[in-house]
């Protein structure tokens, strides 16, 4: 654009005539009147290209301030001006960007403009410079004349002495005095600073320990150890442990190797060795060795070792059982001295506490004595206890089948179904019709009914639950965990855990992490890459099919992400299971400061939380400027 014209151009002439006045009292009555009535706004005019029409209109304009001819940052807030008269192209109009805008540096106003509500803004290239006049707005923040000479009236030879005797007095802090932090290398003892505010370094180097409020929150005392949380730690002698969380490790004293994540994870664990204990309490009651528990409230109260816990609340009652396998929810509970048993499913169990080489496979089974095998409940009709026995007439000519070995060429059927099958030596299908279609495919797993029923040369795929990656064919490395996980799935990479978790999107995504009860996408056959979703229902809610969605995260039991690139915590006020539920509130430890996009872009609301608006300006009250919680003018 050209032809720009500002008022104060005519202010500048006004001065240059008072200058060749020959009354000087005028000129200071003149500079002292302009001076006592300047505000931050100015007055800008221009005139607009010849691809604007109507040449003679009224429009609504929106006036930005920029450090860039093109691209760059916006300084200070939009100014929006609903009438602006044009006449034969030609406008002027009275903006304000407040006195911060115009530090010195190159500023640039960029014009956006419509006829009206109902269409959109069109955006007026190039952008305007701003010329020099406007900077007599930077006059706010000067001195005044007199402390050009003078410091808050003091003569400058008032700071600047060369005669005072205390110049070459010697007197504390005399040079290597601990009065003062000295910029050295070598530790300075005793020597204690106290400051507010942040601060930067490029490396911050201390002997002991990162303290946050005055609790220890990040040290690596001893050997090989990390300790991050406040009261991790603080009695260890032990070597090679990592424990991060509030008071995660706090009674270890001896323990070595031990790796504790999570509040109160290994809490009172004093001797024991190589344990690995993950999620909130997880282990806390735990005093053996070499455990590995993962799940809030994993690993019961004891001296038990060399065990295997997954799931919340798995193993819970164990105290002295040694060499157990228990995955999923309260799996294992009833154990309690019982060894080398195994349960698997949420609430798989023992039926003893004391039971020897028991195993209990699926949700529910219940294994009632030693050295046996139960698969599934007793209404599932399947019992392994000692020998082979399988309930129902099937297609044999007795109740039931007991043998010491039972061998088959390719597989085993239960009512004329194929149940379980190898295929090359490398794959395992367990299952009606799991892998049913299998010819090629290598390091295969399959548990469930039509578990990767349709995979032909997929490999490296682990899917469990009826249905769990039925649709999948040519899919990768490929984890699906529940009832129907990823049962629509056909890429690569994808981890599915929790009845009907990615059953009903996803199709091709690749890399997709999806953790609750039907986490999923919202519209069937939606795809996308490296989302993530933790929490039942959590949703990544697209608004058309086929719409593809990457790096979108939802955390949290009915969150829901709408747009790639972006990070939900928590679920939005609504219905929820035939209630009304408020938003979940969101609480940090620290500073949360939320990205709001590009400045320039869409307009904000705040209606219970910021979000986009959902209609146009001119319909909205009480609209201001948002000015982000930490920003600080340079004017003070």
């Amino acid at each position: 654009m050209k032809n720009t014209k500002n008022i104060y151009g005519k202010l500048e002439l006004v001065l240059r005539i008072a200058r060749r006045a020959s009354l000087a009292g005028l000129t200071v009555l003149f500079l002292s009147t302009v001076v006592s009535a300047q505000t931050t706004v100015f007055s800008f005019g221009t005139k607009l290209p010849n691809e604007v029409t109507p040449t003679t209109d009224t429009y609504e304009m929106e006036f930005r301030l920029f450090d860039a001819a093109a691209a760059g940052n916006q300084i200070g807030a939009t100014n929006v001006i609903n009438a602006v008269d044009v006449k034969t192209r030609e406008f002027n109009v009275w903006l304000d960007f407040g006195a911060a805008a115009f530090p010195g540096a190159d500023r640039y106003t960029e014009i956006s403009l419509r006829r009206n509500a109902s269409l959109t803004f069109t955006v007026i290239t190039p952008r305007e410079r701003i010329l020099s006049v406007p900077y007599a707005i930077r006059a706010l923040n000067a001195t005044t004349a007199d402390n050009a000479l003078k410091l808050n009236g003091v003569d400058a030879s008032g700071f600047v002495q060369t005669t005072d005797p205390r110049l070459s007095d010697s007197r504390d802090p005399n040079p290597g005095s601990s009065n003062y932090i000295q910029n050295t290398t070598i530790s300075q003892t005793p020597a204690d600073f106290n400051i507010s505010g942040s601060g930067t370094a490029n490396i911050f180097n201390t002997v002991t320990q990162y303290n946050i409020g005055g609790s220890r929150i990040l040290s690596n005392a001893g050997m090989n150890n990390t300790f991050g949380g406040v009261g991790t730690g603080p009695n260890n002698n032990g070597t090679q442990n990592s424990f991060f969380g509030s008071l995660a490790g706090n009674s270890n004293q001896s323990g070595g190797s031990n790796s504790f994540f999570g509040y109160r994870a290994g809490v009172f664990n004093f001797t024991g060795a190589q344990n690995s204990y993950f999620g909130n309490n997880a282990g806390s009651l735990s005093r053996g060795g070499s455990n590995s528990h993962f799940g809030a409230a994993t690993g019961g109260n004891g001296t038990g070792g060399f065990n295997s816990f997954f799931g919340m609340l798995s193993g819970a009652g164990n105290t002295a059982g040694e060499n157990n396998s228990f995955i999923g929810y309260s799996a294992g509970t009833a154990n309690t001295t019982g060894g080398n048993n195994i349960a698997l499913g949420a609430n798989a169990n023992v039926g003893a506490n004391d039971l020897t080489f028991a195993t209990a496979i699926g949700a529910g089974a219940v294994v009632g004595a030693s050295n046996r095998l139960v698969l599934g409940r007793s209404a599932d009709d399947v019992q392994i206890p000692g020998g082979l026995f399988v309930n129902g007439t099937g297609g044999i000519n007795a109740p039931f089948l007991r043998a010491t070995v039972v061998a088959a060429v390719t597989q085993f059927n239960l009512n004329g179904d194929r149940i379980l099958s190898a295929y090359g030596g490398t794959s395992i299908f367990v299952g009606v019709a799991a892998g049913s279609v299998n010819t090629t495919g290598a390091r295969n797993s399959f548990f469930g009914v039509l578990a990767g029923s349709q995979t032909t040369n997929g490999a490296q795929n682990s899917f469990f639950g009826a249905q769990a990656g039925n649709l999948n064919s040519t899919g990768d490395d490929n984890a699906f965990f529940g009832n129907r996980a990823g049962s629509q799935s056909t890429g690569n990479g994808n981890s599915f855990f929790g009845s009907f978790a990615g059953s009903n999107g996803a199709a091709s995504g690749d890399d997709n992490t999806f953790v609750g009860h039907n986490a999923d996408f919202t519209i069937t056959q939606s795809q996308g890459f490296n989302n993530t979703l933790l929490g039942a229902n959590a949703k990544i809610d697209v608004i058309t099919n086929g719409t593809v969605l990457n790096f979108a995260t939802a955390i949290g039991a009915g969150a829901k992400v709408e747009f790639s690139d972006m990070v939900v915590i928590g679920k939005a006020a609504g219905v929820y299971d035939g209630v009304s539920r408020p938003a979940d509130i969101v609480r940090t430890r620290g500073i949360f400061q939320p990205a709001l996009g590009s400045p320039g872009g869409s307009p904000v609301c705040f209606n219970n939380g910021l979000s986009l608006c959902s209609s146009s300006f001119r319909y909205k009250k009480d609209v201001a400027p948002y000015f982000s919680a930490v920003f600080r003018s340079r004017c003070g």
